[in-house]
């Protein structure tokens, strides 16, 4: 009887290390880059350019099934450009929230993106390099392929000044119309705020 225990237990112990083994062994899960569009990885990739004198840097990454899908990493790179304008744009208008609210100074700050994102965003954004990894995974059904693909996109400061500028003299305008002069003074220095923040 102990015999045939100990043998149950070998016997299952060889199954159970063929099994997890076999799996180690062949590196289910595993992922390597078979092919890339460059001999090393751009610097951009985890460093992107600092903001300079003229434009704002912003790098997009997605997947694709092929190294076409470059054009959808471009797209992350934009909606990047937006979400930093909602933020510089919601942090400039803190000071309007403190003394006329939050819904008033939400509005605003919409107002003002979306002014920016339908004049500027698509004309105003390009691209100034991009990168693709051919990427191998092994799995239990054999080995498939898939593509990072990245997008290093360049956005120039004067479109950004030019619809901040435009947009909020169009809101100081109608606080004149309104003999608001409170918010008036609370939209110039808005203004200075949001500039100030853009030629960091």
């Amino acid at each position: 009887m102990l015999k045939k225990l100990l043998l149950f237990c070998l016997i299952l112990s060889m199954s159970l290390f063929s099994l997890y083994g076999c799996k180690e062994s062949t590196g289910i899960g595993s992922e390597k880059i078979v092919e890339q569009s460059q001999s090393n990885k751009p610097n951009w990739l985890n460093n992107p350019p600092a903001t300079d004198s003229e434009f704002i840097y912003f790098v997009g990454e997605t997947e694709s099934a092929s190294s076409s899908g470059v054009r959808d990493a471009y797209q992350v790179s934009v909606a990047k450009i937006t979400q930093y304008l909602e933020t510089v744009a919601s942090q400039a208008y803190e000071s309007i929230e403190k003394s006329f609210g939050k819904q008033r100074s939400k509005t605003m700050s919409e107002q003002l993106i979306q002014n920016i994102s339908k004049k500027n965003i698509i004309r105003g954004a390009k691209e100034k390099s991009n990168y693709w990894q051919k990427m191998e995974v092994t799995t239990q059904q054999g080995v498939t392929y898939y593509y990072r693909v990245y997008s290093l996109v360049m956005y120039p400061k004067t479109f950004v000044k030019q619809a901040v500028e435009g947009s909020i003299n169009n809101q100081i305008k109608e606080a004149q119309a309104n003999n608001d002069k409170e918010l008036q003074v609370s939209l110039e220095q808005t203004r200075a705020k949001l500039l100030a923040e853009i030629n960091k």
